[in-house]
């Protein structure tokens, strides 16, 4: 104890010895020593050099001697060619609080006066590269005549303290702002070999390549051991660590003309939890949403040549364990068992011959594990080939993967899917990327359940597989829509393409088939979409999509209607919708026909529907479509059997809003065994005919052709050969529902008791019997609208009947004297009413109070009239 005592003392005797000496030192000789320096680094500055004041100290950096200056400021050298952008607001290269150059004592005693040391501190450096490589932190001359300088530099000591740094690289668009806690160069700096130590301890503020950001607000930390031979460096011991992620690096390099290097980077049980922090900006916000975890294991190699605007060659393998990666807004995560792969530069060393190859990947989603590879080639905009297999939890794919199209989804998807080409450039973020890609392969679905965003459309229990070749084959897909059970068999082409917005058309062609089906589930569902999405917004027939689908449907179930083996195609092309060949069993009877939707220029829709009808219920027919909007004729009045064919045009705005006065319609139809029962217009006759059988009437067929144009329809005159009388009718029944019939019942039935009066015609007489000569018929006009509508004699039409009954029998007469008595065989011409004798003729009175017969008389030279009404006198000449 008492001789390290004695040790210790000596020691401190010795440091107090050479304290007083370098005191004494610098006071004698101080002032000569800083002249002579300052006039030798005149000699040798190429720039500007300002100094707030400077002084020689001997105890500052002891041992060794201190040559102090304060508030120094170097400037750029002029020979410097300063571009007008540079990144420094200062001309200038170094500005320092403090800059100490550093000798030994003993050389100062020997008067040789060699700088070992620098060290700068508190202050700005600003190092910039031009573009044709000049360097502005230049500033020591390298002439011939530093031989016989008294003051040399033999530098085994560089140090920087808390300086705030940018270095910019012009000729490679390098950036690297930083600030030095700490940077020490320690060895033999200016010799041709030897060992130098760096060591550093940093704030990466930014660092940007290209105006690409890779690094931002990170701390690192280096450690260096260089072996130098003839410029060729080699790293015996070198350590990075960048938030807390340690690289080990080892290998050459070469600073000559010709610079070369061969290093190896080594990273073990990296936490990718903290290397997440260090990615780029560009791909932090791709994936801000997604936290990560696990093991990563990193060999690199960095060889060939490098320096300004080269790139080396870079060779690395990688190895992801005990990973996962969790989406931050749910409870969703991916768990990573194992990725392996490597990644090169290529050939070229540039982004263009990139490789990523992912030679392994195994991962959960869920409970269940999908495995495969990937390899993607030549960036920004990579040829890609990527396999995966095995099983995906519906639902837990779609909470990961955030997918916002899709609401809900549950299920198990069973994949083996080949995905190549190559990804287009995403500038929207969105599934542009995928536009240029050729699936192979299938996705297999086991009770998937799915429902998408913005609509009730709800998909349950699908099953089936989706292959993938040319087109995206349907191999019996099978699910239940709305409660009915679909299966679809076909094909669509450019499904990624429509994903990725691009603009090639979506293309189904498939066959659907159902043994039960009710499209309310869809009609409902967009008509809720619709209001809620349109309201007035008008329908436009979407674009980029072609559709041909053949339908095969048991039994189709829509509110009231009903249709059993309904078949036919239903093909869409933009601008146009075509129903053909559709053929069903419904309401008694067949029906067949085809029908198409236009869409013109000024959004409005035009249809054309040709339809054939056979042995269709009319009154199930009324019945099922609501009675087609009216109330006048329905299901209660009217039945039978109907056949016939019927075209069908109309317009419709782009809002869905028919244009009445465009409706176009032809009929051709035949009811056979028909019925009208309590129809009020024609219970209205009954004020003239009085029958009870106008409440049900039966008719065995009823032919017509029925047209509807301007808003009307106009019926041409039908005989209906009924259980009641025999009639006739035409009409024509407005879009208003006022309406204006005309029909006409032969007087013989009448009078002949045929149709059954409720008061007797001639209780005096007795039955009346058709003598088959009883021509007179009664004509009747009905109109008015469905709530108010009247009944009255027809006698304009009357009239004209009578008179062409008249001129008939005329005609007849004489061929009947020309063929009993050879009279009239020179006259050939035709008569008329007025060549009838005038001694005789006759006026009719028809009333039902009439009694006695003998009214009837015999007028002479009077016209022969024909009284309708009481107050109805009208002539027929």
């Amino acid at each position: 104890m008492n001789k390290l005592w004695k040790i210790v003392r000596v020691l401190l005797f010795a440091v107090f010895l050479s304290i007083i000496a370098g005191a004494i030192f610098a006071i004698l000789y101080g002032d000569e020593i800083t002249k002579i320096f300052i006039k030798e680094i005149n000699k040798h500055l190429e720039a500007k050099i300002e100094v707030g004041d400077m002084r020689f100290s001997m105890l500052k950096k002891f041992p060794s001697a201190a040559l102090e200056f304060k508030n120094i400021t170097i400037y750029t050298p002029p020979n410097f060619t300063k571009n007008e952008d540079s990144r420094f607001i200062h001309d200038a290269v170094l500005l320092a609080e403090n800059l100490f150059l550093q000798f030994s004592l003993t050389d100062l005693f020997k008067k040789n006066y060699i700088i070992k040391a620098i060290h700068i501190k508190n202050g700005n450096l600003h190092i910039e590269i031009s573009d044709n490589g000049e360097k502005n932190f230049i500033v020591w001359k390298t002439t011939s005549d530093t031989a016989t300088s008294k003051v040399k530099l033999q530098l085994k000591d560089v140090r920087f303290t808390n300086m705030k740094t940018r270095y910019f690289n012009r000729m490679n668009h390098s950036d690297f702002e930083f600030f030095i806690n700490r940077l020490n160069m320690r060895g033999e700096l200016s010799k041709n070999s030897g060992r130098l130590e760096i060591s550093s301890d940093l704030l990466i503020r930014d660092l940007s390549i290209n105006k690409t950001s890779y690094l931002k607000n990170i701390n690192a930390v280096t450690s260096f051991k260089l072996q130098a031979i003839n410029s060729n460096y080699d790293i015996i011991k070198g350590k990075i660590s960048i938030s807390d992620l340690d690289f080990r690096i080892a290998g050459q390099f070469l600073t000559r003309a010709e610079k070369k290097m061969n290093l190896n980077i080594i990273g073990e049980n990296l936490d990718i939890s903290k290397l997440v922090i260090i990615l780029p900006e560009k791909i932090s916000n791709s994936i801000k949403n997604y936290q990560g975890k696990g093991v990563l294991n990193l060999n690199s190699t960095l060889s060939g040549q490098y320096g300004p605007g080269i790139i080396p060659h870079i060779e690395s393998d990688f190895l992801i364990t005990d990973g996962e990666i969790k989406e931050k807004n749910t409870d969703y995560y991916l768990k990573i068992n194992k990725v392996s792969g490597s990644i090169t530069n290529g050939s070229d060393n540039k982004w263009l011959t990139t490789n990523l190859d992912i030679n392994h990947y195994e991962v959960n989603i869920g409970e269940n594990i999908l495995n495969g590879r990937c390899a993607l080639t030549g960036f920004p905009n990579p040829i890609i080939n990527f396999q995966a297999s095995g099983e995906i939890d519906f639902a837990k794919l779609i909470g990961f993967f955030d997918i916002k199209k899709i609401e809900k989804g549950s299920g198990t998807i069973y994949a083996d899917i080949n995905l190549s080409g190559k990804l287009a450039e995403n500038k929207k973020q969105g599934w542009e990327f995928l536009q240029n890609l050729d699936p192979r392969g299938y996705l297999e679905f086991d009770n998937v359940y799915l429902k998408t965003k913005g609509s009730y459309f709800e998909f349950n229990n699908v099953n089936g597989r989706l292959k993938f070749e040319d087109k995206i084959l349907l191999d019996r897909i099978i699910m239940n829509i709305g409660g009915d059970k679909i299966e679809i068999d076909g094909k669509i082409g450019n499904v990624l393409s429509q994903i990725s917005g691009k603009d090639k058309p979506l293309v189904l062609e498939a066959t659907v088939r159902a043994e039960h089906f009710n499209p309310s589930f869809f009609l409902d569902s967009l008509s809720k979409k619709e209001s809620v999405n349109h309201g007035s917004k008008p329908y436009i027939f979407p674009e980029n999509f072609y559709m041909d689908l053949n339908l095969d449907i048991g039994l189709l179930d829509y509110k009231k209607f009903t249709a059993n083996t309904f078949r036919g195609n239903l093909l869409y092309k933009p601008g146009m919708l075509n129903f053909n060949s559709v053929t069903f069993k419904s309401m008694k009877g067949n029906f067949s026909g085809s029908s198409v939707v236009f869409q013109d220029i000024n959004g409005q829709f035009l249809t054309r529907t040709q339809s054939n009808l056979e042995n269709i219920n009319i009154k199930e027919l009324f019945y099922t479509f609501n009675n087609f909007g009216q109330k006048f004729i329905t299901d209660k009045h009217i039945n039978g059997m109907l056949t016939g064919e019927i075209s069908f045009s109309s317009q419709w705005t782009n809002s869905l809003q028919i244009i009445k006065k465009n409706i176009l319609a032809e009929s051709s139809v035949k009811i056979t065994d028909g019925e009208l029962i309590e129809f009020e217009p024609m219970l209205g006759l009954a004020r003239y005919i009085n029958v009870s059988e106008l409440k049900h009437i039966h008719f065995s067929e009823l032919v017509n052709r029925i047209i509807i144009r301007d808003e009307k329809i106009t019926i041409p005159q039908m005989d209906i050969h009924s259980s009641a009388f025999n009639i006739s009718l035409s009409g024509t029944h407005y879009f208003n529902n006022h309406f204006s019939y005309k029909t006409k019942v032969l007087l013989s039935e009448v009078l002949a008791g045929k149709t059954k009066r409720i008061k007797p015609v001639t209780e005096e007489f007795g039955e009346i019997k058709d003598d088959e000569f009883g021509k007179t018929s009664l004509y009747l006009s009905i109109y008015g609208n469905t709530g108010d509508y009247k009944v009255s004699y027809d006698t304009k039409t009357a009239m004209l009947e009578v008179k062409k009954d008249l001129n008939n029998e005329k005609k007849e007469l004489k061929k009947i004297l020309n063929q009993e008595l050879g009279l009239f065989r020179k006259d050939t011409s035709n008569y008329s009413s007025d060549n009838l004798s005038n001694k005789n003729k006759f006026k009719i009175i028809w009333d039902e109070s009439q009694k006695d017969s003998s009214k009837i008389d015999t007028i002479p030279k009077s016209s022969f009239r024909i009284l309708w009404e009481e107050n109805d006198t009208t002539e027929i000449n």
